[in-house]
């Protein structure tokens, strides 16, 4: 285990620990997938019901610790948690303290949810028949409530994850809920999804297309990496180059951190940058 990572699992096991001592409703546990050298995602149940997922970042640069609540789901669980995190020396991502309130716009209906939710499986299976013929073995894992789940059998036995989200604000967005060992296996994966979900979203209506705008942001990254490389090792603010990473994983359907659980950290910055690149 790194360092990082050791000091991360003092952190989490130090917020396990007082969530249950603090209220005994609610309990939570790292998930062991989600956890990485600088963040970890602790899954957080309410008595027998889930409620959604502490996202608990490490910037080692700064010695800092950010907890993301935006995604407790239970408005009273989630003043409680931020208080307790707070307590034990987190910081707060922006959006933890307020509950999310979808406006009309962004709001799925049941039937438009099943649709999406169709949409997404018919692109698990479109992904599927690509990885096959790439000789990369996956399997379908299950359809959950906004996402479709696919397991991949190359990670040395343990199966790393891809999740599918498709609402009304992640359209079509692929996630690494749990990322292939090999950096280069990411990149193939990418490069397969990406004409996979143009297709299935050709007809949105947009000035320009989702691989104009995503180099037009991957543009942008190069001129801020180069610039803000010679300052990777100093207590800086690299909100710039997260930008413009984001926008790029946004452009090609791809998930990316909480700006605040990055920006200050150019390490975890720059493999994005370069997973991006290779893709």
């Amino acid at each position: 285990m790194t360092k990082c990572k050791e000091e991360l699992a003092v952190k989490y096991q130090e917020l396990e620990k007082t969530i249950g001592e603090t209220s005994p409703e609610l309990l939570a546990k790292t998930d062991p997938y989600g956890f990485r050298d600088y963040q970890a995602r602790l899954r957080v149940t309410q008595g027998k019901h889930y409620i959604g997922d502490i996202l608990l970042a490490y910037s080692p640069n700064r010695a800092v610790y950010t907890a993301n609540l935006a995604a407790i789901r239970d408005d009273v669980a989630a003043s409680t948690l931020c208080e307790i995190c707070a307590a034990t020396g987190c910081r707060l991502a922006g959006g933890s303290r307020q509950p999310r309130q979808p406006g009309p716009i962004m709001q799925d209906t049941p039937a438009t949810n099943h649709t999406r939710i169709e949409q997404a499986r018919t692109a698990a299976d479109l992904l599927l028949k690509a990885l096959a013929k790439s000789g990369i073995q996956a399997e379908f894992a299950g359809i959950y409530n906004h996402y479709v789940r696919l397991n991949l059998l190359f990670n040395q036995g343990v199966p790393a994850r891809i999740d599918i989200y498709n609402t009304a604000k992640h359209q079509l967005e692929l996630r690494f809920t749990t990322p292939p060992a090999n950096s280069e296996d990411a990149a193939r994966i990418g490069k397969l999804w990406a004409p996979i979900r143009t297709s299935l979203l050709g007809g949105e209506s947009s000035s320009a297309s989702p691989s104009q705008s995503a180099e037009a942001a991957m543009r942008r990254a190069d001129v801020y990496y180069k610039t803000l490389q010679k300052y990777a090792k100093c207590d800086f603010d690299f909100i710039d180059l997260a930008i413009a990473l984001k926008d790029e994983a946004h452009a090609r359907g791809l998930a990316f951190p909480e700006l605040d659980e990055v920006r200050y950290d150019f390490a975890e910055l720059e493999r994005n940058y370069k997973a991006m690149a290779a893709i």
